[in-house]
């Protein structure tokens, strides 16, 4: 039987929030329930972390040779992208066009790539012995990440290919990571304040930080941003950890849990759903949130007769496919791709 039932704390969270969207946009309409797939590995456990437009996912999955970033297509399955020495590699996101960034260890070395089917993965244009990551690309090939030169801070950069990176500031401390990017190349990550405090941010046209501020006046940390710039991430709620949206016109919102002490939101679509982890009580939880519903929790949403517990919800695009990672029956973790039923 499907119950579709918020918690009290989400669901208190969430009414005011429900009040103001509806007064200027249409709520997102969740589905009644999800079907699971899993999508399979490169021969050990899989982890994903995004899944774009298209449906494809990206994340690591374990190999005989080591760990391995992947992109995983309905008609073309998971494919092994490869890295760019003999160590590991792990996708972080991809655009509907089938570019996927990601990072690949080199010799102990972090260097930020770019994989395309006709060139294959390349490396991102950072300073030689930088460190450097790759975590979100746009729809135009816009990419955001961090890179940091031995001894120096780490940097947010936004990339629109050739040689070179154009870096964001941070917020007055000496670090700040690039996250997430939207169509508009508006950044999501953290930044540290000059306090110093880790505060989530949005980069605006200029490329300057707009402090997002926190839940309970400490830290936060963006993870996502949406095509109407509305950003969620989480950060320190009293003592514990907690999700939140965040948008001009409301700043930093609440989302609650599904009863345990800590939640964290991961990814949002351009209707505002939000998904991400939220601890039950003892054990982790993959939830999916709206402005209309609260926190629900995914594990009373899905269909079929296998037998699966959603652990994460790690992304969802905007036909409202979400991927995340779970357990079988046999307590195995799998990477998972749950589609919507209305």
């Amino acid at each position: 039987m499907l119950r579709l039932v918020p918690s009290s704390q989400a669901l208190k969270s969430s009414v005011s929030l429900c009040l103001v969207l509806t007064s200027s946009s249409v709520l997102a309409e969740l589905p009644q329930a999800y079907t699971v797939k899993d999508i399979g590995s490169l021969g050990g456990y899989s982890v994903p972390h995004s899944i774009d437009e298209s449906g494809r996912i990206t994340g690591y999955s374990y190999t005989a040779a080591g760990v391995r970033a992947f992109s995983w297509t309905q008609t073309g399955g998971m494919v092994n992208l490869g890295s760019l020495g003999n160590d590991k590699s792990i996708a972080y996101d991809s655009n509907e066009t089938g570019e996927v960034v990601g990072t690949s260890i080199v010799n102990g070395q972090y260097r930020g790539f770019i994989w395309r089917a006709d060139t294959g993965m390349t490396a991102v244009p950072c300073p030689p012995a930088a460190t450097c990551s790759a975590r979100g690309i746009n729809s135009e090939g816009v990419v955001t990440g961090y890179t940091q030169i031995p001894g120096g801070p780490y940097r947010p950069f936004r990339w629109s290919g050739g040689d070179s990176l154009d870096y964001l500031p941070t917020l007055g401390g000496a670090h700040a990571y690039g996250a997430g990017i939207n169509a508009d190349g508006s950044v999501t990550g953290v930044a540290y304040t000059a306090d110093p405090l880790p505060h989530a941010f949005v980069s605006d046209e200029a490329g300057q930080l707009r402090d997002l501020g926190s839940l309970d006046g400490s830290t936060s940390y963006g993870k996502a941003i949406n095509s109407l710039g509305h950003a969620v991430g989480y950060g320190a709620d009293r003592g514990n950890k907690g999700a939140f949206f965040w948008s001009p016109e409301l700043g930093m919102v609440a989302l609650g849990t599904l009863g345990g002490p800590n939640s964290y939101a991961k990814g949002i679509n351009s209707e505002d759903v939000v998904v991400g982890q939220s601890q039950t009580g003892a054990r982790a939880t993959g939830f999916v949130w709206t402005a209309a519903t609260g926190m629900l929790d995914l594990n009373q949403m899905l269909l079929g007769e296998e037998v699966w517990f959603i652990t994460a919800a790690l992304d969802v695009n905007d036909s409202g496919q979400i991927t995340g990672f779970g357990k079988d029956s046999r307590g195995r973790i799998r990477t998972l791709l749950l589609n919507p039923v209305y």
